[in-house]
Formats: C-alpha cells, structure tokens, sequence
C-alpha cells in the first residue's frame, strides 16, 4: 500500500496528582460526571478509556 500515510493517534490525558488511588478515581469520575463528553470529544469518534494503577516499591 504505498502511497497511505500513518495517521497519528490523538490522545488526550489528565493527570491527577496526590492521594490515594480511591480518591483520584472519585475525583476523576465527578469530574467526567459534571462535564459533557462532547466538550471533548466530537461525534463518531471511538472514545477509550484506560485506568492504570501502579504500585510503588520502597527501596532500601
């Protein structure tokens, strides 16, 4: 197929910094609640979401 080009994925992130794991995801999940998803998003546009919860390690 030579002439397609690569379409580059647009990705949008939030970070959400402090607290525990429980209040991060409260805090993200009233703050979709209150804000319609079109404000980020336009129609037909396939909408992922992704949770990651990472555990630290003390290093001694």
């Amino acid at each position: 197929m030579i002439g397609l080009k690569q379409k580059k994925a647009h990705l949008n992130e939030i970070q959400i910094n402090g607290g525990d794991v429980a209040k991060k995801v409260v805090y993200a999940h009233s703050f979709f609640k209150s804000t319609p998803l079109m404000y980020f998003f336009t129609i037909n546009v396939l909408l992922k979401v992704f949770v990651f919860v990472r555990k630290s390690r003390l290093v001694r």
